[in-house]
């Protein structure tokens, strides 16, 4: 979490750090982490973001199961698509660049 959005050499960097995404400053320190968040549910459960262009903060993040942080960001995709669809029929119904 904290490399993906404090170091631009991460992978991740652009999907989080570049895109503003934050972790609250009480999260520097592991033990706030915890105290907030609890221990970590299992194995295969993750951080989630309930709010996907909100910070990493207590009232903006959970635990969830790896299935559904995958069928989430699946679903984010298709959205993205969609969006994308809806915006290149309003251009073309516009008369719009071809």
């Amino acid at each position: 979490m904290k490399q993906r959005c404090t170091n631009p050499n991460n992978a991740s960097y652009d999907r989080y750090g570049g895109r503003g995404i934050k972790f609250c400053r009480r999260w520097k320190k592991f033990e706030n982490f915890l105290a907030d968040m609890g221990e970590k549910p299992g194995k295969g459960w993750a951080i989630d973001r309930i709010d996907p262009d909100g910070d990493y903060k207590r009232s903006n993040c959970r635990w969830v199961t790896a299935r559904d942080n995958t069928r989430k960001m699946l679903l984010a995709r298709h959205r993205l698509r969609i969006e994308q669809i809806e915006h290149d029929i309003r251009l073309l119904f516009r008369g719009g660049p071809n």
